[in-house]
């Protein structure tokens, strides 16, 4: 059975994207000789990449949601007459006619506002119909959809008819092997950003749905008797911008560190020494940075909503994620908490993030393959 793996994503660079095609891409290259599989891969990864000999790598170097991607995506893929095609995202190419499978990770764009982007209003408004257009045809054209939570099938089966069986959520895993060596690279680390004493940490984007603005907010008015610092971890965007701008405006230079992306072994670090790791999200599909703070040993403040409640189950401390009381009354309880409960926290964490497996995430996966391989009528 030939299958093709659309991994242009592959990297870390792509942030969860990326983790996720990159680790499908690991787990399958163990085992799954019953396979072939051909990978499109971007310049960057092509030559560096070793994989197995029933493996095919075909350098496709064309840039995601784009309009080349639409017109030649389809001609390249029909050139290797694969029996299935996994789309590890939503940009399924819409002229292409074979039978494919399709992870959904999340409908955050379904949610996004013209509030929520920097282009100008036409050019916005054109690539949403696009968008659309393109998100339909891999709901209803796809053979399967694989999603990272149930709360993400749900979603989809409320805004799509499609059959409930049409979608299988499959749980993503923890990098553990990622942080072996979590210590490296770290001397001088605190006293170079002037991070001192206890802080919170997060990790990830800046966009409005990540809620960064409230939690701003809510640290302006906070009660400081124990010191307590924030630190965010963001790429470079005009969103970073406009929080870096919050962060002057309230006064809380001393209070907030916006640091650049960092190395896994020093985020790991960040992790491990923090008091708490934060999770303020108005939505996610999955949420995979607070099940990796779970496994490096600390606590997770997330915002109750359906998503952590599945994933993360009672292990977090909860806040309402549009409620300043809520949320400051989470800060004050891990700064109060004894030795022995901060301990009992972080030991259910650890269990609870054990628990998730990129290897068994890619069984499921492979078992789907071969589903779809023997089934002619999908």
């Amino acid at each position: 059975m030939r299958v093709l793996i659309d991994a242009r994503l592959y990297g870390l660079e792509n942030a969860g994207l990326g983790r996720y095609v990159s680790e499908l891409i690991r787990y399958l290259s163990y085992n799954y000789q019953e396979f072939n599989f051909i990978v499109f891969l971007r310049k960057k990864y092509f030559k560096s990449l070793q994989l197995p000999k029933n493996w095919k790598k075909v350098c496709v170097d064309i840039r995601h949601y784009s309009l080349i991607e639409q017109i030649y995506l389809p001609i390249i893929i029909s050139k290797e007459k694969p029996d299935l095609v996994h789309f590890p995202h939503f940009n399924v190419p819409i002229f292409y006619t074979g039978k494919f499978v399709v992870t959904i990770h999340d409908l955050l764009m379904h949610n996004f506002s013209i509030q929520s982007t920097t282009l100008n209003p036409l050019f916005y408004l054109v690539k949403r119909i696009a968008y659309k257009i393109v998100f339909r045809k891999a709901i209803y054209s796809s053979s399967l959809i694989i999603t990272p939570s149930v709360f993400v099938k749900q979603e989809i089966l409320r805004l799509f008819k499609v059959p409930d069986s049409k979608i299988v959520p499959v749980y993503e895993g923890v990098s553990k092997e990622l942080f072996i060596n979590d210590q490296l690279s770290v001397d001088g680390f605190f006293e170079k950003y002037a991070i001192g004493g206890n802080y919170i940490l997060y990790c990830g984007n800046a966009y409005p749905h990540k809620n960064l603005d409230f939690v701003l907010n809510a640290f302006s008015s906070f009660d400081f008797r124990k010191k307590l610092e924030l630190v965010l971890v963001l790429p470079r965007s005009i969103f970073r911008e406009r929080l870096e701008n919050l962060v002057s405006r309230f006064g809380l230079q001393n209070r907030v560190k916006v640091l650049d992306f960092v190395s896994d072994n020093v985020l790991a670090y960040l992790m491990r020494k923090s008091m708490a790791y934060l999770c303020p999200s108005l939505s996610e599909g999955f949420g995979l940075p607070g099940l990796e703070a779970f496994y490096l040993g600390t606590i997770v403040l997330a915002s109750d909503i359906p998503v952590f409640r599945e994933v993360y189950k009672d292990v977090p401390i909860y806040f309402d994620p549009r409620d300043e009381n809520s949320f400051k009354k989470s800060l004050k309880r891990i700064l109060d908490m004894s030795k022995l409960e901060r301990l009992k926290l972080i030991r259910r964490g650890r269990k609870l993030a054990l628990s998730y497996s990129w290897e068994k995430m890619v069984s499921e996966i492979a078992s789907i393959y071969s589903r779809l391989g023997n089934d002619k009528r999908s």
